[in-house]
């Protein structure tokens, strides 16, 4: 019997907009029923696949750029077969730009 796996991006939820000046963005997937064997979990970014990570369902992008992002997660056997897709969210990661920035007042001396 073929099992058949449900793969859902529980974070960053869908339509989230992320405020983090880093670009780090933290990727949660849930994949039910958990495979018995080992996998690997593949991020795909924008259509590009950002990275493999096995056994998890977690990963952090680093450096993402800001705006609207697209984001889907594949579980693969070890034969690269995919198990299951995740459908797309959508996310908008915020950075405030260190030029942008308000400059801070300098305090007057005290004295």
């Amino acid at each position: 019997a073929i099992e058949s796996y449900r793969l859902t991006v529980t974070s960053p939820a869908n339509g989230e907009t992320l405020r983090e000046n880093s670009g780090l963005v933290r990727v949660a997937a849930r994949v039910t029923p958990q495979p018995t064997a080992p996998y690997v979990m593949k991020v795909l970014l924008d259509g590009q696949e950002l990275g493999s990570y096995d056994n998890t369902l977690s990963a952090e992008l680093t450096n993402v750029e800001r705006g609207m992002h697209q984001l889907e997660v594949q579980v693969q056997d070890e034969s690269g077969k995919i198990l299951a897709s995740s459908t797309t969210v959508t996310f908008y990661l915020f950075r405030v730009s260190t030029l942008t920035a308000p400059k801070a007042k300098p305090k007057p001396k005290a004295g």
